[in-house]
């Protein structure tokens, strides 16, 4: 090796500088190349070589691959051929087998069917002849009492139905009648209602001469009197012409003060304010100069074609399902304090109109004509239909307006900020120059896209020693099935011999059994012919029996039905007379009050004595709503005054039951006038604000609604009754309850009230769960079996209270004062809670506490007679009985949990 690389390497010629450097030659360049190149080009080709003979190994690999696989797939070919051989001469021997049995036994059977044929037939025929015989006569007695039966069921089915007939329509007209004298009574009631009032109105406006003399509040009081119970009376129809009549006679020309307009409070519910509804368009508007329908309702009216000079007064009415098709506002605000749901803006022209907390849910301003500088706040449009709508220069803020239609709609340089345009509908919308700031948009516009994943699955085949095998047990188990076929066709054809001979003695016992059976069966058959015929005659007997009760059913709903329409006669005449009852005493009352020389401070107490029995007896006579409507008169007639208080009260001992009071007063009433001694159950005082105290002394509240009230500086007390009255989401502020019973009363979620004082009342049952009562006094006072849970009730105090089985969990008592109060389910349920946890915390403890099974444990020591018994038995042992408590929490987890 050393001697092949000293031929390789030539020595270099080296020539030597002047200097004394050494320098290589070109020549000697040249070697050196040579020398470096021959051993890389060596390397090259070894590489080239070895990925031939790679190459050249892995081509014979996959060639001896495929071989194999051939051959396994011909191998497995020519092995389920042979099967499928095997299989097929298995099946022809067995098949011939089994046809030879089955031509045996078929030949059998034949043999024996035969006999058993012969031996039928000869005892069907005479089986027929005995039938022949009993259904002849059978026939020609039931053919007698059939014909008999039919022709006396054909006259009384034609009798009754007659009868029937003739009823129905006797009661069909009877009814119709009624309800024709009914209908007319009414309309004709309300045709009189209509005339009388246009013609008192009339009268009032020639005595007067002009509207300004009514304007005066005793005038303005009748009239406005007289005009709510004319609406209420009439119909929408008749509604409408009074309100034409109004309008004719200039009442809406002119501003109203103090709330007297005629329409205050008045049901305009389907008036049309405007042109009627049939009316598309029209170029002549409805004008007017000062509308005023406060705390009215206003449902389903109409307003097509109008105009307001001035922007209407609608404070606190309801205007749900309006109809605004048609109409100019121009610079008109409506404010919270109405509503207007499915209100309808179409063909509309709106410019400078502002909505500001109203909630106007599923309005409509489909295919309006404009609403230019319209200005949307704090606006409730939920499910709002703006689809083909044009809005110019408009604003939505601080909104809802999810589920909105606005498709097709033309929104110019319109704001949406602070909205919610949850699930809208903006297809097809021109939003061209609008701004959106802080808008939720979900559900807007959604795809939702769907990956699909692929399997792929892979096949194996078996080996060749698996198939051999397999086709041995085939060809084993064709031999073991050709000896159970022969065996079994020759027991086969043993048992088919027997059968037939059995069966052939079998039938000829059968067929003399019945011969004997025939005989029986025609007496039997004339016995049952007998006795069906009986029955035929009880059961037309019975139907003559329902159809007697059937009548006596209908003539007994017949005189229901008379009775309920005597019922409801007296019910209509019932309430005709409350009316008349009501008409009267406003009328009395107005003339006395038109009558009046003095002032109401100076009146005779002889006659505010004449005034208080009145009102009493009145008020005895109606019913919840009229006398609501009373007292609303009493009211607004300015006759309830703090000045007549105590006996001197016009309510005194009245019967004031289910008055909605909240109807009644404004909603920021400063006092209530004195009810003492009257009889308050179930009236409404929802949401009312009241300032100072009234004497609602030995006077029945019991079932009384307070929700949502302010009660400033107000007392309860002297011997009154507010049980069940309800105090939800209410706000108390120095309210005292002094001596009153109000069991099961409820103050769930009121609001901060505080400095509340309840002395000496009984609280039994009582709801304070979620309220709060921060500096609360509770004093002799008894909340046995109430619910305090999750209540805050922060600096209270507590003294000489009854807080047994009361609900105190979650309940916020910090810095709160209990002086001899008695909590025996407070202490019970906090030794519950300390033995519970200490059992769940040491899990021997808990062992041995469950191996005690359903014991009883006792606290034997003469130490204790509460938490134990006393030591003879005479305690409560409460202790024993929270363990016991604690034992079946923990059983029931414990079991629960396996």
């Amino acid at each position: 090796m050393a001697s092949s690389d000293d031929k390789n390497i030539q020595p270099l010629d080296v020539t030597q500088t002047p200097r004394g450097f050494h320098r290589l030659s070109t020549h000697d360049y040249v070697k050196l190349v040579s020398n470096l190149a021959i051993p890389l080009l060596i390397g090259i080709f070894t590489i080239i070589i070895s990925i031939q003979q790679q190459s050249s190994v892995q081509k014979n690999r996959e060639n001896d691959i495929l071989l194999s696989a051939q051959r396994r797939a011909n191998d497995t070919a020519d092995a389920k051929k042979q099967r499928e051989d095997d299989k097929e001469m298995a099946r022809v021997l067995r098949e011939e087998y089994r046809n030879i049995s089955r031509s045996q036994r078929e030949q059998d059977r034949n043999i024996s069917h035969q006999r058993r044929e012969e031996d039928r037939e000869a005892a069907r025929i005479q089986r027929a002849d005995d039938k022949e015989t009993a259904r002849l006569q059978r026939g020609v007695d039931l053919k007698i009492e059939t014909d008999k039966r039919s022709q006396e069921y054909e006259l009384t089915e034609k009798q009754r139905i007659l009868y029937q007939t003739q009823r129905a329509h006797e009661v069909e007209i009877a009814q119709q009648n009624y309800l024709n004298n009914l209908n007319l009574e009414d309309e004709r009631r309300k045709e009189n209602t209509l005339v009388t009032y246009q013609r008192h109105l009339a009268q009032l406006l020639l005595h007067n001469n002009s509207l300004v003399h009514i304007s005066y509040p005793t005038y303005a009081f009748i009239l406005q009197m007289r005009t709510r119970s004319a609406f209420r009376l009439m119909d929408p129809k008749r509604r409408t012409i009074l309100v034409h009549t109004l309008y004719q006679a200039e009442f809406f020309d002119e501003p109203w003060t103090r709330r007297w307009s005629p329409l205050y409070r008045v049901n305009c519910s389907g008036v049309d304010f405007g042109l009627p509804p049939n009316h598309k368009f029209s170029r002549f508007l409805i004008v007017y100069d000062h509308l005023d329908i406060q705390q009215a309702d206003v449902r389903y009216a109409s307003f097509h074609s109008v105009f307001f000079r001035n922007s209407p007064s609608l404070d606190f009415s309801n205007l749900d399902y309006t109809d605004w098709s048609f109409a100019e506002l121009l610079s008109v605000t409506f404010d919270d304090k109405m509503t207007m749901n499915n209100a309808t803006f179409a063909q509309s022209n709106l410019k400078g109109v502002t909505f500001d907390k109203i909630s106007m849910n599923g309005v409509s301003f489909q295919h309006n004509n404009r609403c230019e500088l319209c200005d949307f706040t704090g606006t409730s449009l939920i499910y709002a239909r703006l689809d083909n709508a044009r809005f110019r220069h408009s604003s939505f803020a601080f909104l809802s307006m999810a589920d909105a239609n606005m498709s097709h709609g033309f929104f110019w340089n319109t704001d949406f900020k602070h909205l919610i345009l949850d699930r809208a509908d903006l297809s097809h919308a021109d939003l061209f120059g609008s701004t959106f700031f802080n808008v939720s948009m979900q559900n807007v516009n959604q795809s939702i896209y769907n990956k699909h994943t692929a399997q792929v699955a892979q096949l194996y085949e078996n080996n060749r020693e698996q198939i051999r095998r397999r086709r041995q047990e085939d060809i084993e188990t064709v031999r073991l099935q050709r000896e159970e076929d022969k065996n079994f066709s020759c027991l086969q054809r043993e048992e088919d011999q027997k059968i037939f001979n059995r069966q052939r003695e079998e039938d000829r016992q059968d067929a003399c059994v019945q011969r004997l059976e025939d005989k029986e069966s025609a007496g039997i058959q004339r016995e049952i012919d007998l006795k069906l015929a009986t029955d035929k005659r009880l059961q037309e007997y019975k139907l003559a029996e329902i159809q007697r009760s059937l009548y006596q059913n209908k003539r007994s709903n017949l005189l229901e039905i008379d009775q309920e329409n005597y019922l409801s006669e007296r019910i209509v005449k019932k309430n005709r007379k409350s009316d008349d009852i009501l008409m009267n005493y406003q009328r009395e009352l107005s003339g006395l009050l038109s009558n009046l020389q003095t002032k109401l401070d100076e009146l005779d107490p002889t006659f505010l004595l004449v005034l208080q029995m009145q009102t009493k007896t009145t008020l005895q006579l109606l019913d919840a709503t009229r006398r609501t409507i009373l007292v609303k008169n009493l009211i607004q007639a300015n006759i309830l005054r703090d000045k007549w208080n105590g006996k001197m009260s016009i309510l005194y001992g009245a019967n004031v039951s289910g008055v909605q009071f909240d109807q009644l007063f404004n909603h920021r009433t400063i006092s209530f006038p004195d009810i003492e001694h009257a009889d308050v159950r179930y009236a409404s005082f929802r949401s009312v604000f009241v300032r100072g105290s009234s004497s609602f002394a030995y006077s029945d509240f019991d079932y009384t609604d307070w929700s949502f009230a302010e009660l400033i500086n107000f007392d309860f007390d002297r011997k009154m009754t507010m049980n069940n009255a309800i105090f939800r989401n209410s706000q108390m502020i120095d309210v005292a309850f002094h001596d009153v019973l109000m069991n099961q009363v409820s103050f769930q979620y009121n609001k901060n009230c505080s400095n509340c004082i309840f002395v000496d009342a009984s609280l039994v049952a009582a709801r304070f769960d979620h309220s709060i009562f921060p500096k609360a006094t509770f004093g002799l006072t008894t909340v046995a079996d109430g619910n305090m849970s999750s209540g805050t009730f922060v600096e209270s105090d507590f003294e000489r209270v009854i807080l047994d089985r009361v609900d105190l969990n979650g309940a916020d008592c910090r810095r709160c004062t209990f002086l001899n109060v008695s909590m025996d389910y407070v202490k019970d349920n906090i030794m519950f809670k300390a033995c519970l946890a200490k059992f769940q915390q040491h899990p021997q403890l808990k062992e041995l506490l469950l191996s005690t099974d359903d014991r009883t444990l006792i606290e034997h020591t003469v130490n204790d007679s509460y938490w134990a018994d006393g030591g003879d038995g005479t305690g409560r042992n409460q202790l024993g009985i929270t363990l016991m408590k604690v034992r079946r929490h923990l059983s029931y987890h414990h079991n629960h949990h396996h």
